[in-house]
Order: structure tokens, then sequence, then C-alpha cells
């Protein structure tokens, strides 16, 4: 029977799109990632200011002070926070955080004898000489409860982007 022309080749579009869900999984979730981290990095620069006082303000290092809080903010050197990158883990699966052998500086750009990764551990949990500084678990945690809607956002934009590609391959013409 003559292929009508008006009708859509449904296998060779099938075909196209089981070939473009991974890839667009992949930008989708991806994208996600690097909007999770460009907002932790921004919840780590603010370090919730008390009192309407900047972090590294030396009226809010007073507060601090008087309030018996430890008087090191938590990131001193923007290294810390510049450090924290997107890695991938396999096919749609990134990772938020440090290169595994990245080397920590003080506040003089000097490298110390510290991964990233060890000096988050120690920032997360503390040390026998330094309180706790937990910024990890909380945002894990803030994650885990927008987990839905994260899911519901990237699927959404996974569904307009093959909904994007469905109507290109209809109106593309075929060679």
């Amino acid at each position: 029977m003559p292929k009508l022309s008006h009708i859509p080749d449904f296998s060779a579009l099938a075909k196209e799109l089981r070939k473009a869900v991974p890839e667009i999984a992949d930008e989708a979730v991806k994208n996600e990632a690097y909007y999770q981290r460009r907002a932790f990095k921004t919840a780590i620069r603010q370090q919730r200011p008390f009192l309407g006082l900047r972090a590294l303000s030396l009226p809010y290092e007073r507060h601090k002070e008087k309030a018996g809080l430890h008087r090191k903010v938590l990131i001193r050197t923007g290294h810390y926070v510049q450090s924290i990158g997107i890695y991938k883990v396999q096919n749609a699966k990134y990772r938020v955080g440090f290169h595994k052998k990245q080397v920590a500086v003080d506040e003089f750009g000097q490298p110390v004898k510290l991964t990233l990764n060890k000096l988050a551990r120690i920032l997360e949990y503390g040390s026998s000489k330094m309180p706790p500084r937990p910024h990890w678990r909380r945002w894990q945690r803030r994650m885990r409860a927008n987990a839905p809607r994260i899911r519901a956002r990237i699927q959404k934009d996974i569904n307009d982007q093959l909904a994007a590609k469905r109507t290109f391959s209809k109106y593309r013409r075929k060679p």
C-alpha cells in the first residue's frame, strides 16, 4: 500500500524519540543540578545573617561574641564555595560537591594539608576545637522535602523537550 504524505511515520518518530529520551533526561537533570548548586552556594554565602547584620561585618562578629557563639564565620575564604561543582556520576545522575582530591586553601591562598571533602566533614560535624557548622545536612533535608516538586519540574522539562522534538520531527522534511 502506498504511503500517504499527510500521515506521519510513527515508527520512525518512536525510534527517534527512544534515542532522544536519555539525552533529554540527562540534560534536564543536569540543569536541575546546576540550579540546586547555585541555590546552595547562595545559602552558604548569606550565612543567615542575624538581626540584619552582614555575615562578615564587625558588628556581626561582636554580636556573635556577646551571644557566646563561635566567632569564626562558616567560610572565610571564597575558595570553599567557589569549588562546589557538579560531577556526573552516571547517565542522568549528578553529584553536587567537591572534586575528590581538591585541596583546601587558607585565607592567603596557600594550600593546606586538607582536601575540601575532609574540610566539609569537619565543618559539618565539628572537631575537638571547633563546633559543628552544618550546612550540607540541612541542604539534603531540604532536597528530600522538595523531592516531589523537583521530580515534577524535571518531568515537565523532559515532557516539554519531547513535545518540541515531536513537533520538530512532524514538520521536518524527509530527504
